[in-house]
């Protein structure tokens, strides 16, 4: 097809003819539409006239003629209408010299109208014709455009097709018009909305509110009503930033606010209020509920005071002032340096176990626990101890150890040696084994030949070592040495310490005072070395004591002998504990000693004008433990030794099951590098770098040569091989036939051969091809692309064909023999041409032959036909520049869419607006607006310090120049999770008024015309609080719902406390040191005293007891109980309190007894230390006498009570305290128990 752009431009007119496509027509056909059958697409159908023959055109072949007058109001249907000169025919008029009327209608059509001068007023003019005249403009300028000019279409066509693709700027667009119909603004990915400085987004009819940018600041400007910035999204928060990093507000809908410092979170609105991290200030007063601060306070001045100092006012300001101690206590203990110690606020007190006594504090029950580790059991002089169970060294009766220069060691029963027992007598000559005579044996195991006199070994060697044992039976042990002959042979024995220090002194003699001699055994030595110890201090050895009471299957409460009688309490008379117990030497009313274990004294000393009774010196510090054996012993404890993972059985030294044996620092396996093997068991890894000094070997001794490589086996269970490797260097090629090769032998150069008689064709053999055989060929793609590929012979665009087809799309198709000529003939609308240069050119007939309309031009060789707006019409593609043009298609609709741009086409013109604002309206469906993709934004200011987009994720409001500023001149802006009218609220700013955070809808911040106002809990973390009023007035307000304590400064700068409704001062702290409680002495706080308030030499506050009763039992978790308690009858005990704690069962208090209530004839008392753990008996209570004054002094001087603590019912978590009285009945003492603190309450019953 010829080039379009090829055609002569003329005016067309409206029965003129356009080629086209019928797209509704079978095979889509191509077919000819007029002008005039476009144009009345395009105007949608003509009115008047043009309305009455779109309806029907048809005469009914009736002529009419000769019309002088045609009026009516019906209808008039003409083939053709003329009176001579004049003729309208097809709704065509030609041939009218004058043309009068007052209402066109139809169309007035004509080729030239030279005689209509002016038309007036025209509702509507439609040219199907060309118009020209000196005021029509056809450049493609416009040039000489004014309202009294008409423009050609093609003028106006040129000029849309200069300004590329027809397109308008924004702001000639907006000139036009600047309201958006209805229809959103879609602003595509990476493009952006820049407003220049001052440029503003104004919304609301009457400019309600405008964001800009001035430059300097940006600004969010509202005149009327709220702001309210929402988010909707479930789990999102809005963000105000100074960077993309650093948040400066986060308000969230269900996390609540958060307001950051340099990124760092110093606000927040929690669930049960608000907290601050770091210092909070406020410079007037308010009101907190439930303030909880984590760090410190500061006064006026900024100091945060030290340890106990108060927070004062000083009526301008704040002031930390030293606080007067509450009280002070005293400890003291039986011995030791500084005792009594007074205990001052501020001071610790270290619980430090000593020997077997440990001590241990639990955070979580807040307990203070004291334990021991003593261990039981009993002996006799010289016995070899042994355990007996786990933890009860024992001595055994029939193995003893003499000790001295002998250290003859005494075995009673059976000694099993190697597995061989023996009951010490042989059977012989004489009857006894003497060495040098015989052994007779009905019973010997493994052969035995020879004689003493001629044997020189033994059939089979054994081995000789003595076995230490363990447990109960453990003693001596030795090395083991192997026996094969006579000759002699050396055991190195050895002797744990604990097999002789755990060994009970049984059997120790009476003591004399004769001096030790080294042929004594140890007990007689022991008993001459107490006999001169008694001599010397004292003491008197009486025996040993069983120290269980009747309860633990004793004779008595006082052990066996029962040292509670009078017949035993001589002074410096002791025993020595056998069996382990809890006997009492000294009754219930005496200092309680158990419990007592094996190796324990016990010493009765008369202690001239203090109490005579018996004393408990503990021995029991011992080293304990038990082993396995031919395992290596630990340290379990600090005194007890275990078992421990390695074992050394003589041969292999073994470290146990999932041990590891690590050494810190270098170590080496074998002394001997060269002799010594290490043999790894089982898979070994190197976590850290493998060295090799030497050669590697390979499944044995095999170290490859030099120059070899190791070589997988290629499988786990395959032992790698050292291999040789082929290595070389290539130092020759020659070429062939064909092939050259030139450069060095290192980097050659292979070619095929081009040039030359030996060239690759010419070397090739000679045969005769025929059309199958296959040829290079060199194919140019482009021009410039060669590539090499093949061919038959018979592809060759030779003559070797017998004949081919000429086919058309229809007719008979012809046969092309060799040597026949194919004509090409033109047809409708087609012109062929030959040329001298045996071209053929076929071309698209563009004009008629002649005016007969024989052969026509291809456009009116169509099929004429009323186009619709989906046919296609043809047109010439105008590329520019160095680009090809060509013939493309396009639809009617898409020619007649030509005027409207979209908006991108627009912006791509001019996106500058020229003045004119741009208007947004609502659309039907009530979302107008401005539609932003992710990331793309809207920019103000001319420099584009601030945005407005959002990623898809999150929206921003991202500025970064001068403050963003949110301003409104009434009504409030807020900031919420939704839209209205469900939006949940998180921060509301209200104009002239207050400040509002939200924490999941519900208001938990305000600021008010005094200061703010926090709901819920107040937490402040940080250096402190400061609380500045320059005004003498409320400090600080605590509301609950069932009143309200104030906390204020007077003009004489005193700190009030006040309740009821701001009401009367409930207590002053004075600025020159005094406490008032006002309300106290009134009669309204009035009762029965436990303790007074007085203020020692010091200035301090204490406690001092009160003249009155105790406060009795009651609920608490820890404390002080007191009560007058009255005994019975002599001798008769009842319960004077009970302590129950039914979680737990743990307790600890001291309890006092102070009698002489009745007089001072029973003036006595007692201190105890009393703990108690869960237990059903009376062993799960310890207890201890402190201090006792013994019988009262006056009246009979027999007045006395005694005091024993038991369990108390059946549940094993209470205990009981039970008073019997001596010598007096109806005694009054006052009990004052100080219970621990523990996690659990305790209930307290006084009787």
């Amino acid at each position: 097809m010829a080039i379009i752009y090829s055609y002569p431009t003329v005016t067309p007119s409206a029965d003129d003819l356009v080629l086209g496509t019928d797209v509704n027509g079978d095979g889509k056909p191509t077919k000819n539409f007029t002008i005039q059958s476009i144009v009345d697409i395009v105007q949608g159908g003509a009115t008047g006239l043009g309305a009455v023959l779109a309806i029907s055109s048809d005469a009914l072949a009736q002529p009419a003629t000769n019309f002088t007058n045609v009026q009516g109001t019906g209808t008039f249907t003409a083939g053709t209408f003329t009176d001579g000169t004049m003729s309208i025919s097809g709704g065509v008029g030609t041939g009218f010299t004058a043309f009068t009327s007052t209402a066109i209608t139809g169309t007035l059509q004509t080729a030239a109208q030279p005689n209509i001068t002016s038309l007036g007023a025209l509702t509507a003019l439609v040219i199907d014709g060309a118009i020209s005249g000196t005021n029509v403009i056809t450049s493609t300028t416009l040039a000489g455009a004014s309202n009294t000019n008409i423009a050609s279409t093609l003028a106006i066509k040129t000029y849309v097709d200069s300004n590329p693709s027809g397109a308008e700027s924004l702001a000639a667009t907006l000139a036009v018009g600047n309201t958006t119909g209805g229809t959103d603004i879609a602003v595509s990915a990476a493009d952006d909305i820049t407003f220049t400085d001052t440029s503003k987004i104004i919304m609301g009819s009457g400019s309600d509110a405008t964001v800009e940018h001035d430059g300097s600041d940006f600004k969010i400007t509202n005149t009327k009503g709220d702001i309210e910035l929402t988010n909707s999204a479930a789990a999102g928060s809005i963000k105000l930033t100074t960077s993309a990093t650093a948040t400066k507000v986060e308000l969230n809908g269900v996390a609540g606010v958060e307001l950051d410092f340099n990124s760092t979170k110093k606000f927040e609105v929690l669930t049960g209020g608000a907290k601050t991290t770091g210092d909070f200030e406020a410079t007037g007063s308010g009101t907190f509920v439930n303030l909880l601060n984590s760090g410190t306070y500061q006064d006026s001045s900024g100091d945060v005071g030290t340890s106990g100092q108060l927070l004062s006012s000083t009526g301008t300001g704040t002031n930390w002032v030293t606080e007067a101690p509450l009280y002070t206590w005293i400890i003291e203990a039986d011995s030791g340096t500084g005792s009594p110690y007074t205990v001052q606020s501020g001071d610790t007190i270290d619980f430090v176990g000593v020997g077997s006594i440990s001590t241990a504090w639990d955070n979580a029950s807040k307990e203070l626990r004291i334990s021991s580790s003593n261990p039981d059991g009993s002996g006799a002089a010289n016995q070899v101890t042994f355990w007996s169970d786990a933890d009860t060294i024992s001595g055994a009766t029939g193995f003893t150890f003499a000790g001295g220069a002998t250290g003859k060691v005494a075995i009673g029963g059976e000694l099993e040696v190697g597995g061989v027992l023996t009951d010490g007598t042989f059977t012989g000559s004489s009857g006894t084994y003497t060495g040098y005579v015989s052994i007779t044996s009905a019973a010997f195991v493994g052969p035995l030949t020879g004689n003493a006199s001629t044997a020189t070994a033994l059939a089979t060697a054994g081995t000789i070592q003595l076995d230490a044992g363990s447990g109960a039976t453990q003693g001596v042990g030795s090395n083991a040495v192997t026996y094969t002959d006579g000759g002699d042979i050396t055991l190195t024995t050895t002797l744990a310490d604990t097999t002789v220090t755990a060994k009970a002194l049984t059997n120790l003699p009476t003591p004399t005072s004769s001096a030790i001699a080294a042929s004594d055994t140890i007990l007689a030595a022991m008993a001459k070395l107490q006999g001169q110890i008694t001599s010397t201090t004292g003491l008197a050895y009486e025996g040993t004591w069983d120290a269980r009471n009747s309860a633990e299957g004793g004779s008595s409460d006082g052990g066996n002998p029962d040292l509670t009688q009078a017949s035993t309490k001589v002074n410096g008379h002791f025993y020595i504990v056998s069996t382990a117990g809890n006997a009492e030497p000294n009754g219930g009313g005496g200092t309680q000693l158990s419990p007592w274990a094996v190796g324990d004294w016990c010493i009765y000393v008369a202690n001239g004008s203090a109490t005579d009774e018996w004393q408990k010196l503990d021995q029991s510090n011992e080293v304990l433990g038990s082993g396995a054996a031919n395992k290596i012993a630990k340290w379990t404890a600090t005194n007890t030794l275990g078992t421990g993972l390695i074992s050394d059985d003589g041969t292999t030294v073994t470290i146990g099951t999932n041990g590891n044996l690590t050494v810190q620092g270098d170590t080496i396996l074998g002394d001997d590098a060269a002799a010594d093997t290490i043999t790894l068991n089982g898979p070994t890894t190197f976590v850290s770098t493998g060295i090799f000094n030497v050669g590697i070997g390979l499944g044995g001794a095999t170290y490859g040569s030099a120059g070899q490589v190791l070589t997988s086996g290629g499988g786990a269970g395959v032992a790698n091989t050292w291999t040789t490797p082929t290595v070389g260097v290539v130092t020759s090629i020659t070429g062939s036939t064909g092939i050259t090769v030139a450069g060095t032998a290192a980097v050659p150069t292979v070619a095929i051969t081009y040039s030359g008689i030996g060239n690759a064709i010419h070397a090739a053999s000679t045969s005769t091809p025929v059309a199958t055989d296959e040829i290079w060929f060199n194919d140019i793609t482009g021009g410039s692309t060669h590539e090499i590929k093949n061919c038959t012979i018979s592809q060759l665009p030779l003559d070797n064909y017998t004949s081919w087809t000429l086919a058309g799309d229809s007719g008979s198709s012809q046969a092309i023999t060799s040597g026949n000529t194919a004509t090409i003939a033109g047809g409708t609308g087609i012109v062929t041409a030959a040329s001298a240069t045996d071209t053929l050119t076929v071309n698209i007939r563009y004009d008629d032959s002649d005016n007969s309309g024989t052969i026509k031009n291809f456009i009116e060789a169509a099929t004429t036909e009323t186009p619709a707006s989906g046919d296609f019409l043809i047109f010439g593609d105008q590329a520019g520049g160095s680009a090809i043009n060509s013939v493309k298609k396009a639809t009617i609709a898409n020619i007649v869419d030509l005027g409207n741009e979209t908006l991108a086409q627009v912006l791509a013109n001019g996106n500058d607006t020229g003045g004119t604002k741009i208007e947004v309206n609502v659309n039907d469906a009530g979302g107008g607006g401005i539609d932003l993709i992710d990331d793309a934004k809207i920019r103000f200011s001319t420099n584009g310090h601030m945005h407005i987009y959002g990623t898809g994720t999150e929206n921003r409001i991202y500025n970064n120049g001068s403050p963003l500023r949110i301003s409104t001149a009434s009504g409030s802006v807020v900031i919420s999770k939704d839209l209205p009218p469900s939006a949940e609220k998180m921060a509301e700013f209200t104009t002239d008024g207050s400040v509002d955070l939200y924490y999941d809808g519900s208001k938990k911040f305000e600021t008010t015309n005094t200061g703010t106002t926090t709901t819920g809990i107040s937490q402040v973390n940080g250096s402190g609080l400061n609380i500045n009023s320059n005004a003498v007035d409320t400090l600080i307000t605590l509301n609950r719902t069932t009143g309200i304590w104030s906390i204020d400064n007077d003009s004489s700068y005193h700190l009030n406390f006040k309740a009821t409704s701001l009401g009367t001062t409930n207590l002053t702290l004075k600025s020159t040191g005094e406490v008032v409680i006002p309300d106290y002495g009134s009669g309204n706080n009035t009762g029965t005293e436990a303790y007074n308030l007085a203020v020692d030499s010091s200035g301090n506050v204490i406690e001092t007891p009160s003249s009155g009763g105790g406060s009795g039992g009651g609920t608490a978790k820890g404390g002080q109980f007191s009560k007058v308690y009255t005994t019975g009858s002599i001798g008769a005990s009842a319960i004077a309190f009970t302590i129950t704690r039914a979680t737990g069962a743990a307790m600890a208090f001291d309890v006092m007894f102070t009698g002489g209530g009745t007089g001072s004839g029973t003036s006595t008392c007692k201190k105890y230390t009393v703990v108690k753990k869960y237990g059903l008996t009376d062993a799960s209570i310890y207890y201890n006498k402190i201090i006792d004054t013994g019988p009262a002094l006056g009246g009979s001087g027999t007045a006395d009570y005694n005091i024993v603590f038991d369990v108390s019912g059946s549940a094993g978590d209470a205990i009981e305290c039970n008073i019997t009285p001596v010598g007096v009945a109806s005694q009054e003492i006052g009990i004052t128990i100080d219970l621990g603190f523990g996690k659990q309450d305790a209930v307290v019953v006084m009787n």
